[in-house]
């Protein structure tokens, strides 16, 4: 799930107190690069650019999903990016091209090719990149709601929440509607006119096949 923390102190409360949340991957990343820019905005710091955010951002991903199965190492990783960027590579790992090759190292990945060098954002940016690390152990075996969100959208397709359809049957068709689509493929729509006696029709036949061949790819 993301982090709404609302539904999994309910979910403790009336199901489990013990439940364990698994997060997801999409929100944290998303939950990552919003602080970075509510940071910017908040401090009004001149250094985190757009480019400068997008890089931090790519390292926490690639961070983040090389270390699904050690805290330990996420957690110094984490730690290493925030340092990294301003120049610090005490805690870099063998992916730090400066390590490599000191004296011709540049990061690219920044503007101008430079170190960020603003003490202050320093300090911020490592305070958030500590609250990751601190919960290195949560952030190991993601999952993902996507499909979750997949269906949820074929729902909205067919019952729109801005109308109001629950105050009759209208609803409980389409919502069953939306579960055959995702379980059967478009082919459904054919199937449910032959079960009435009906004839489905070549040309809902054919946009059906095309429908659930775009699915496949």
């Amino acid at each position: 799930m993301d982090n709404d923390s609302t539904t999994i102190s309910r979910a403790r409360a009336e199901v489990k107190p013990d439940l364990q949340k698994q997060y997801d991957r999409n929100h944290l990343l998303k939950d990552f690069t919003n602080k970075l820019y509510d940071l910017r905005k908040a401090r009004n710091f001149k250094e985190p650019t757009p480019k400068t955010i997008a890089h931090l951002s790519k390292c926490f991903r690639y961070c983040v999903s090389q270390h699904q199965e050690d805290a330990d190492k996420m957690k110094t990783n984490l730690l290493a990016l925030g340092k990294h960027v301003f120049g610090d590579h005490s805690y870099c790992g063998s992916w730090c091209e400066y390590l490599q090759n000191p004296l011709k190292y540049k990061p690219k990945n920044l503007p101008y090719s430079r170190y960020l060098c603003d003490e202050n954002l320093k300090t911020s940016v490592m305070d958030l990149l500590n609250k990751y690390a601190s919960e290195a152990d949560k952030l190991t075996h993601l999952g993902s709601s996507q499909p979750n969100e997949s269906l949820n959208n074929t729902v909205s397709s067919k019952a729109p929440k801005a109308n109001f359809y629950s105050g009759s049957q209208s609803n409980d068709y389409r919502v069953a509607a939306a579960i055959a689509q995702k379980n059967l493929g478009y082919g459904y729509v054919s199937e449910v006119c032959q079960s009435v006696m009906l004839s489905p029709g070549e040309i809902t036949k054919k946009v059906s096949k095309d429908y659930d061949q775009q699915r496949e790819k």
